[in-house]
């Protein structure tokens, strides 16, 4: 039984973490996140340095795997596998991650009203992102209008308006 203990011992739960996935949809709103959880992924994994873009490259569906297609084994399978795959995803998205005035500001003053089935919390969340976005952009909006923008788009019934 001893050998069992021992084995269990070197058993990391971190070893079977898997990276994110991604598929490559809406990257304008997705790609940073996941990036950041692809940071996070490599600062607690016990996978070797060698085999994570080959674990990475096997999360990836879609528009993403279709990007990184052309790499090559001998780029995957190395120390520096991950960061080829990034870089590759990095440059295919560019397009689609540089933020303009004009897009920034549609998202934060014109955009989306609260659906019906998104919460209040995930509403307040989308749109504050949609702010802070337009103030990368130089825009910083008082906090007055900030507030009917969130009211106006908030979908409220007519007893939640009075409340």
């Amino acid at each position: 039984m001893a050998p069992k203990v021992a084995e269990q011992a070197a058993y990391s739960p971190k070893d079977k973490d898997p990276p994110p996935t991604y598929d490559g949809v809406d990257p304008e709103k997705t790609f940073k996140v996941w990036q950041k959880e692809v940071r996070l992924w490599t600062f607690e994994t016990d996978f070797p340095k060698s085999k994570w873009g080959v674990k990475l490259l096997r999360g990836l569906s879609g528009i993403a795997k279709g990007a990184v297609d052309d790499l090559t084994y001998e780029e995957i399978a190395c120390e520096k596998g991950l960061d080829n795959i990034m870089q590759k995803l990095t440059d295919y998205f560019a397009p689609h991650l540089e933020q303009t005035l004009p897009r920034a500001f549609e998202r934060a003053v014109y955009g989306q009203p609260r659906q019906s089935k998104e919460g209040f919390a995930e509403y307040i969340i989308r749109a504050d992102q949609a702010f802070k976005d337009l103030e990368t952009e130089g825009v910083k909006l008082p906090d007055e209008a900030r507030g009917y923008l969130l009211m106006r788009q908030a979908s409220l019934t007519d007893v939640q308006e009075l409340s």
